[in-house]
């Protein structure tokens, strides 16, 4: 608005001088025309006042402008930091993923063996008998496996969890537990529970399994592994102390046993971690 003033001024000037330039005669000063160049002087203040104002909205102009920019890059700034920050926890949960199923898959082999379910069975033990697999033992030292339906609806829980149909797997151990509840295979039933609970990402429910596990079979040699899993979720959680503390009492109480070989590669990442 100011802009379009400022050049009509000067000619309003020129029209009020050249229709008062008459009204007085010769060497008689004109009080009107007085009054005409004190306002042509008004004028050229107020003109010089609109192009210092405009100097100061261009500025102002500018100064947004660059504000906004500064808020756009700060942005930018904070969004790349989240996007490094999921990059990261999605590889760190890829990694976790790939480290568990690992995991789950050899101890399910191991059960296989021991079973007897894979060919010829382990080292000559009879299929039907396992060689330290946990709760009572036969006469031959060897723990004598469930018979009759009990090892049909044992087995039929363990192949859901095998084949990774970890809801359905939970149930049935649940079901398993409650349908045989003096069975030597109950603490078993009660670990394979915990550990598809882990898998399906659930980890409360899985260590109050194996802190179950832990108080109610204490015998059991599901024990060590129960224990690693408490250890795991600790980590998992950021308890890093309560972590650290589980994973020292495997080394303690099972040495030379794989949950011990696990417990220190996890208390080595812990430490290179600063964590």
């Amino acid at each position: 608005m100011l802009s379009k003033l400022k050049p009509l001024l000067p000619l309003a000037l020129v029209l009020a001088v050249a229709s008062c330039a008459n009204l007085n005669g010769p060497g008689q000063e004109n009080p009107v025309q007085m009054q005409l160049q004190a306002l042509q002087t008004r004028v050229g203040k107020l003109s010089k006042q609109v192009d210092s104002m405009q100097r100061q909205t261009k500025n102002m102009q500018a100064a947004g402008l660059a504000n906004q920019v500064n808020n756009l890059q700060a942005q930018m700034r904070e969004l790349r930091g989240q996007v490094e920050q999921l990059s990261f926890q999605v590889q760190s949960n890829t990694q976790r993923t790939r480290d568990l199923y690992t995991d789950l898959d050899q101890r399910l082999n191991k059960v296989e063996t021991k079973l007897g379910l894979q060919t010829g069975g382990p080292s000559g033990t009879p299929s039907g008998q396992s060689s330290g697999a946990g709760g009572s033992s036969s006469a031959s030292g060897q723990q004598a496996l469930p018979s009759g339906q009990e090892r049909e609806d044992y087995m039929n829980a363990f192949n859901l969890l095998k084949s990774g149909q970890y809801d359905k797997a939970i149930k049935a151990f649940d079901a398993f537990r409650n349908k045989y509840p003096k069975s030597d295979y109950a603490d078993n039933a009660l670990y394979w529970k915990a550990e598809a609970e882990y898998a399906n990402g659930d980890s409360k429910s899985a260590l109050q399994d194996f802190q179950a596990l832990e108080q109610n079979y204490p015998d059991s040699n599901k024990l060590p592994g129960a224990m690693l899993k408490i250890g795991y979720i600790y980590y998992d959680q950021g308890n890093y102390d309560k972590a650290q503390s589980v994973l020292k009492t495997i080394q303690k109480n099972y040495p030379n046993t794989t949950a011990a070989t696990l417990a220190q590669q996890r208390l080595q990442r812990m430490k290179q971690e600063n964590k």
